[in-house]
Formats: C-alpha cells, sequence, structure tokens
C-alpha cells in the first residue's frame, strides 16, 4: 500500500471531500454538500448519533455540519489525532497499520498520535461498563460487525 500513506497526512486547505456512509460530501467555508447518496444503508453508529436506523442525504449533511460545529472538524480547530474507520476496508487497514490504539470494532477509531492515545484513554475511564484490554496487530477486524456494505 505504498503511496497511500499521504491520504492521512492533514491537508491544509479550507476546502474538503469527505466521505460518510459512503456519501461524497463538499465541505467548503464551513458548509457541507452531498455530492452523492449514501452507499451505506445500516450502519450501529450513524444509527446511534441520529437515532435513525436507515442512512439518508439529510443525515449524513447533518452527521458532516456537526462535526464541524461541535468538533471543529475542517476549520481550524481541527485535529488529526483520530481516524475512525467506518465502511471503509481500505482506510481501517490503513489507518490501522499505523495507529497507536484502536477503540472499537463495529466503527473501529484509530489513535493516530499521543495525543489521540490520550482522548481515547481519557474515553475509556468514562466509561461504566466493563472492558477488555489486551494487545493485539490492528487492525482488529471482526467479520459481520462493521456497516454495511464494507468496500
Amino acid at each position: 500500500m505504498a503511496g497511500q500513506e499521504s491520504c492521512l497526512r492533514p491537508v491544509k486547505t479550507d476546502r474538503h471531500v469527505i466521505e460518510i456512509a459512503k456519501a461524497r460530501i463538499l465541505v467548503e467555508k464551513r458548509r457541507a454538500k452531498v455530492l452523492t447518496k449514501p452507499k451505506i444503508k445500516s450502519c450501529p453508529v450513524h444509527a446511534f448519533l441520529s437515532g435513525a436506523e436507515e442512512v439518508s442525504v439529510a443525515n449524513v449533511r447533518h452527521a458532516a455540519e456537526s462535526m464541524i460545529r461541535d468538533e471543529g472538524m475542517f476549520t481550524a480547530r481541527r485535529n488529526a489525532d483520530l481516524i475512525w474507520g467506518c465502511a471503509s476496508r481500505t482506510l481501517i487497514q490503513l489507518a490501522g497499520e499505523s495507529a497507536l490504539v484502536q477503540i472499537g470494532i463495529q466503527i473501529p477509531v484509530f489513535a493516530m498520535t499521543d495525543r489521540g492515545k490520550e482522548l481515547i484513554l481519557s474515553r475509556v475511564r468514562d466509561l461504566g461498563d466493563q472492558l477488555l484490554i489486551g494487545r493485539e496487530k490492528l487492525p482488529k477486524i471482526v467479520r459481520g460487525l462493521h456497516p454495511k456494505p464494507l468496500s
């Protein structure tokens, strides 16, 4: 996968083309415009965050706008410390190979920096559930648990 590592570097521009639920979205000047319809039919994280079982153009736009507003994504406040694997087998593989930590299996989140690792460990401290923490080669993928279709 040589040559593809550059897709993990932060881009210094105010124009971004991103993917959410396999829909291409143009983010420019803090606004999101959905360019293509989502190809993902269902996603556990999408259902949890939006309350909607099915993925739609409106929900994808809302998700992008929420990332801009709430997390500072695609603004000067952004950081490249964490990468969400979502429904991209290629992104999961690339990010997982160089990640410091992976949290989650359905929607893997990868810490790419020490700051990202601290963010994940902070989140783990806040969880009230039982946890299993172990050492394993990343990425950890379990068939059948990811958004459908995983491509």
